[in-house]
């Protein structure tokens, strides 16, 4: 027994002196392809060149309202059925690449696109809302079920990462008590119903700062302190919020979380997500 744990040991030493020496590349989560001049556990992952071709960035010419690219001005949707968040923005469309990396985190539990992922919802965020600091982030909620089926909630992940980058507070300020059912083939009048009533106040909501210049970003922090103290307190009122998810398509979801939160006298809901 002594013999064979000294074995193990010395085997153990081997292996991690090999590794060491000859440390594992990082590889594309998508296609395995290895950057052989980056050393896993150094450098972040990353797409390769071939898998990142296919990304179609949402830049310009696009809905001041929804993001839809291609439209500009106000899309014939939007016109017809206003939203009831201001606006809505994401980094690049939903298909290829992208799509495959959001399903990767989501279905697969791959934690390798996830700082690829946060970094395009960073990229976003710089480029269609600036440099604003007086914005709280709130992440869509998942619901407590289907949360500790899946193990965590990408949207709350992904706001927690935009947060520590640009140093802004993030507040869970909202609840699912609705599991309901996946809606990726409903219309959006068909999700409208469907997640009517989904979302609701956190009922023990708190403000997460992520470092000192997180509290000086944020407006009237003297009054949210206090108001962090009080079991339940409403930390919406009067705020800028910006709604953090992975997705958007009809914007249905976003819709019923910004009616919860205008509720509770926000000053204004946008939307930012990683794709659409």
């Amino acid at each position: 027994m002594r013999h064979a744990r000294k074995a193990n040991f010395r085997q153990h030493v081997k292996e991690h002196a090999l590794s060491l020496l000859f440390p594992e590349p990082v590889r594309c989560p998508l296609c395995g392809y290895a950057f052989r001049h980056l050393s896993q556990g150094i450098a972040k992952p990353r797409l390769c060149s071939n898998c990142a071709r296919d990304i179609s960035e949402l830049t310009f010419g696009l809905c001041r309202v929804c993001g839809r690219t291609g439209q500009g001005a106000v899309c014939p949707e939007c016109k017809l059925e206003p939203h009831v968040f201001f606006a809505a923005r994401a980094f690049a469309a939903y298909d290829g690449s992208v799509e495959k990396l959001i399903k990767a985190l989501k279905y697969q539990g791959d934690t390798r696109a996830m700082p690829i992922l946060g970094d395009w919802l960073v990229e976003a965020h710089e480029r269609h809302y600036g440099d604003d600091g007086h914005v709280v982030i709130v992440p869509v909620p998942m619901h407590p079920t289907k949360q500790a089926r899946r193990g965590y909630n990408q949207a709350e992940v992904l706001a927690a990462y935009l947060c520590r980058k640009l140093k802004l507070p993030l507040l869970h300020a909202l609840t699912r008590v609705d599991i309901g059912s996946s809606q990726t083939t409903h219309t959006r009048l068909e999700r409208k119903q469907a997640l009517h009533g989904a979302f609701t106040l956190n009922a023990d909501m708190r403000m997460k700062f992520y470092s000192l210049a997180a509290y000086r970003k944020t407006m009237r922090y003297n009054r949210i302190m206090r108001q962090q103290r009080v079991r339940g307190a409403n930390l919406v009122t009067g705020q800028h919020v910006i709604l953090v998810d992975d997705v958007i398509t009809t914007g249905a979801t976003a819709d019923a979380c910004a009616e919860v939160l205008f509720a509770a006298q926000a000053v204004s809901v946008c939307v930012l997500t990683v794709a659409r």
